[in-house]
């Protein structure tokens, strides 16, 4: 992996490569925009996957959102795709919820929202619920 220090010129290769693939300009703008800020991290040192793990690390210490870090990364994954620096990929941010333990369901009876019916208690035997749950009916 030596030799691995990313220039201006393989950035504007890049941006060329991104075009050419009809990418959006929105999509070079942030990729280019991505790419930049990681070489200015590096500050002219060799990139390797270590490197890019570090990265990734700062921008989770930093508290950048999970989606944010890893649109990045793509930027970055895709740019050593370009280069075919297959080895610096990294893998994306896994958002793992914290276990909650299942709580038990609870059922309410059928007849629990007020309606009477005929076994009642105050019901004349043969009386039809009037489904409005007054005792007068």
């Amino acid at each position: 992996m030596k030799g691995r220090i990313l220039t201006e010129k393989m950035i504007e290769d890049f941006s060329c490569y991104l075009k050419s693939e009809e990418k959006s300009e929105n999509t070079v703008g942030k990729y280019l925009r991505d790419v930049r800020t990681f070489a200015e991290y590096l500050g002219g040192a060799e990139i390797t996957k270590e490197t890019v793990i570090a990265y990734k690390s700062r921008l989770l210490a930093e508290n950048y959102a999970m989606r944010s870090i890893n649109s990045m990364l793509a930027s970055l994954n895709s740019l050593f795709s370009f280069l075919n620096w297959m080895e610096c990929r990294v893998k994306s941010i896994r958002h793992r919820l914290p276990y909650k333990k299942p709580q038990p369901v609870r059922l309410r009876h059928r007849y629990s929202s007020g309606f009477r019916t005929n076994h009642s208690e105050n019901a004349p035997a043969g009386s039809i619920p009037s489904g409005r749950g007054d005792p007068a009916a």
